[in-house]
């Protein structure tokens, strides 16, 4: 059976911050980070200018511990995805993983250092075996574009929620196909009961003699994603998978379309 797991990159711990007890016995929070390069350079005056001896020695040494500290975030991003990754296999009791997915960016524009740092590892794990296709969820448009430039392995789908009123999340959507990327749409009927109950997705269920799933989802069909649900009732899944035996004139998919305003 195909397996499909997500990993986060919003679950990594932040790195290296203390805590101190006062005298008094209240906390005080440090705000430096262990390994943290310091701004602050001793010595006489004339040499912390930037060309002074013991200026550019700082300098230099600045420049190894931020090494060290992108060394050491790198490695516990790692770290951390091996072991959600060990832990995925081991409750359905598997030896590798169909799908493997970054459940979703820290930003909300373009990526993280530790986004790139996560999808590395998540590489490592797909060049090893054990994670057969990558991809990525709750994305924008620049997210996947973003992800597309810098990946060794790009992702093979994205799946995102889909939202008539964003046009059916068309500019993902747009920049999936240029990419090659599979498009997998959710929430394709509780995202969108205003659109569901519209006059125009009712005329088109009556015209074919269908229901109203069985048009959105035959809707998805031919502009090119695939749809995925969650139920778990036998009879709903009988009427999804009818959603194949219909077919949508030009008109009506457009109309659907514009359903999105």
């Amino acid at each position: 059976m195909p397996t499909s797991i997500r990993t986060g990159s919003r679950k990594a711990s932040s790195i290296g911050r203390k805590y101190r007890a006062s005298p008094r016995g209240a906390v005080r929070r440090r705000s430096r980070r262990i390994l943290e390069p310091s701004p602050r350079v001793d010595g006489p005056r004339s040499d912390r200018r930037r060309g002074g001896p013991l200026g550019r020695r700082r300098q230099e040494d600045d420049d190894v511990l931020a090494r060290l500290v992108a060394l050491a975030k790198r490695g516990i991003q790692e770290a951390q995805v091996r072991q959600s990754f060990e832990s995925s296999l081991e409750h359905p009791g598997v030896e590798h993983i169909d799908s493997y997915l970054l459940h979703g960016p820290r930003t909300r524009r373009g990526l993280s250092e530790a986004d790139r740092q996560v999808w590395r590892a998540m590489e490592a794990l797909h060049g090893e075996g054990r994670a057969r296709l990558l991809g990525i969820s709750n994305v924008s448009a620049e997210h996947v574009a973003a992800l597309c430039e810098i990946a060794a392995v790009k992702p093979a789908f994205v799946q995102n929620r889909c939202f008539a009123r964003h046009g059916w999340d068309r500019e993902v959507r747009d920049v999936c196909r240029r990419e090659g990327v599979v498009y997998q749409g959710f929430s394709l009927l509780t995202a969108n009961h205003a659109e569901l109950a519209s006059r125009t997705m009712r005329e088109i269920a009556t015209r074919h003699g269908r229901t109203v799933p069985q048009v959105v989802f035959r809707f998805a069909l031919q502009i090119g994603m695939i749809c995925l649900t969650g139920t778990t009732d036998p009879e709903h899944m009988g009427d999804d998978l009818a959603a194949y035996d219909l077919v949508l004139a030009e008109q009506e998919v457009e109309a659907i379309e514009r359903l999105s305003g």
